[in-house]
């Protein structure tokens, strides 16, 4: 029996690649405590990551991919470094808060918040958050007003409801109220809160404490709340009106 030679292979190990270094830092979040309803609704609201431990001479540009629990990214532009060399960062509440995945309010968590200096140093550590859930109550009424001899005023069923951060009308200036349907198509990534609603036009929800719009979309048409503030524990009453015609147009009513 003839046994062939085994095959020999030459591994050649580059000495001049730098070991990547892993830092342990400090976090300390701002605000501490977190609401979980700051997942249900996107906003322009943001929480900070203050990251100590990382040095002084640090340039800020070469800081980069940071995350919050491996899956929200910093907000660009945001990093920056305080006195005592902590590093400033920020991210949006909302991708926070859904970073946590699965949580229950009155515990306390701890995020991760990690990133990466130059192409050899990877930087990692925990901060402590109490969460939360504390909101108010938005109660909305969908209403159609009759037009005729006499002025009728029924409830709305059908209607489709989105809760918008107030903040998706600031590109607009005063004249938001002409552009609801631009508003409704380009934020549908944002509402998270949304509803039709039914028979009696009358629905709830529970909102984290901020200010918002509500927008309706009814046969086509779109109508809208003023904005609104919600304060915990408090509830707010707000109506979108529709108006039919005499000739049986349907028109917002934008009250």
């Amino acid at each position: 029996m003839v046994i062939p030679a085994a095959n020999t292979f030459t591994f050649t190990v580059d000495a001049s690649l730098p070991a990547v270094q892993k830092v342990p830092v400090d976090v300390v979040f701002n605000p501490p405590q977190w609401d979980l309803l700051w997942g249900s609704v996107s906003s322009m609201q943001t929480i900070e990551a203050r990251i100590g431990n990382l040095g002084c001479d640090i340039p800020v540009g070469s800081i980069g991919n940071i995350l919050l629990n491996g899956t929200a990214p910093s907000i660009p532009g945001t990093a920056n470094f305080l006195t005592g060399c902590v590093l400033s960062v920020r991210f949006d509440r909302t991708d926070a808060v859904r970073s946590l995945g699965t949580s229950a309010p009155g515990t306390t968590v701890f995020p991760t918040v990690e990133g990466k200096i130059g192409t050899d140093t990877l930087f990692s550590g925990k901060g402590a958050v109490a969460l939360n859930y504390n909101h108010g109550t938005l109660t909305l009424r969908g209403q159609k007003v009759i037009l005729g001899k006499k002025t009728t005023t029924l409830p709305l069923p059908g209607m489709q409801v989105n809760i918008f951060d107030k903040s998706v009308t600031e590109k607009y200036g005063l004249l938001w109220l002409l552009h609801l349907g631009e508003i409704w198509n380009n934020n549908q990534g944002e509402p998270h809160l949304s509803g039709v609603t039914p028979t009696n036009g009358v629905l709830q929800f529970d909102v984290p404490s901020g200010d918002y719009i509500a927008i309706g979309k009814y046969l086509g048409g779109f109508s809208t709340t003023l904005p609104f503030r919600i304060v915990d524990t408090k509830e707010e009453k707000r109506v979108i009106y529709f108006i039919q015609t005499k000739d049986g147009k349907i028109l917002p009513g934008n009250y």
